[in-house]
């Protein structure tokens, strides 16, 4: 049986290299989700012709929309994001609805649907200014000084959350009464 990935953001620079990358292999299909206000088709030029490629343009704000791409899909991994940080300067909310939510929509496709891995991209903005100071992700405290570090690193907390919720509920559970 393939291994179906999901990829949100997947006519981006990234996101299309990743396709590419995982259509190389023969056992695996790719569906591309993107909106096209950044990415583009271009970027997939070879790939459009692969029948294990499935192509959806929309909105990742359309979580009816994510979850039907979403289905059957073992691995979802998330590239989207704010094309225009600089915007965000002038209006702050765009780093809430194009980073922050659409995560929490990618987020609730993956349990609803039961997708096992999530790879989440974040950026190194949730450090805050480091200037020429080297940092790895034991880096801390995570001080961003701007909304899109900030809706980044509210995204990875959300993550590393539903990773959590995952373990434990493949742990087995003991009745702590039965000891009383």
């Amino acid at each position: 049986m393939p291994t179906r990935s999901f990829i949100a953001g997947g006519a981006g620079f990234i996101g299309s290299h990743l396709a590419r990358e995982l259509l190389r292999r023969p056992d695996h299909e790719v569906v591309v989700f993107d909106n096209f206000v950044s990415g583009s088709i271009s970027h997939l030029d070879g790939l459009l012709e692969d029948s294990r490629l499935t192509l959806v343009e929309a909105d990742l704000g359309n979580l009816d929309a994510v979850i039907k791409a979403m289905q059957c899909c073992d691995h979802a991994y998330l590239f989207a994001a704010n094309p225009d940080i600089a915007a965000a300067a002038h209006d702050p909310s765009i780093d809430f609805w194009q980073g922050t939510y659409l995560t929490q929509n990618v987020m609730e496709a993956t349990r609803i649907n039961g997708v096992s891995r999530v790879t989440y991209a974040s950026g190194s903005g949730v450090y805050g200014d480091r200037g020429e100071e080297e940092v790895d992700e034991s880096f801390g405290p995570l001080v961003p000084v701007s909304t899109y570090g900030a809706s980044k690193l509210g995204s990875e907390v959300r993550h590393t959350c539903r990773d959590l919720s995952l373990r434990e509920r493949s742990r087995p559970q003991t009745d702590a009464r039965r000891d009383i």
